[in-house]
């Protein structure tokens, strides 16, 4: 495992014969080779199960986190910014989801994303010019930045 920018991040090498699935704090949260999420607790108890036809095996990791930061999902950018066309949504880690919404709060775009997700090209083109807010979702998380649109 690794900590970086406030987010745990989960690899193990699973042969392709086996199904790998990670288990945080006893909930069935992925079944990829890699999973990161961003840290919210200082305690984690994680679980890789591997099976196959032959069998099931297990490896268990208790974490501790003596020094808790800040936790910060601002580790995305919007470009370009401000956009005529399309709007690139872009993090260092992957998001779950993206909403865009005018000044009054009511959304116009959104768009549930696999949680593998680096980026997200956004069509603005039907948008009239003007400031809009993009609120990308981590985890549960969001964070939002303001886009102008031309």
């Amino acid at each position: 495992y690794e900590i970086t920018v406030g987010m745990l991040v989960l690899n193990a090498e699973i042969a392709s014969y086996n199904i790998g699935e990670w288990t945080v704090n006893g909930e069935v949260v992925s079944n990829q080779s890699t999973y990161s999420f961003e840290i919210v607790s200082p305690q984690y108890s994680i679980e890789l199960n591997c099976s196959n036809p032959c069998g099931t095996s297990s490896s268990n990791l208790d974490i501790n986190i003596t020094s808790l930061q800040q936790i910060s999902t601002d580790v995305w950018n919007l470009y370009p910014n401000p956009v005529h066309g399309e709007l690139n949504i872009s993090a260092q880690f992957p998001f779950d989801s993206y909403a865009i919404s005018d000044i009054t709060g009511r959304v116009l775009l959104q768009n549930k994303t696999s949680y593998s997700n680096y980026c997200e090209v956004v069509n603005t083109q039907l948008l009239p010019s003007g400031i809009y807010f993009c609120t990308v979702s981590f985890n549960g998380r969001s964070s939002t930045k303001k886009v102008v649109v031309q």
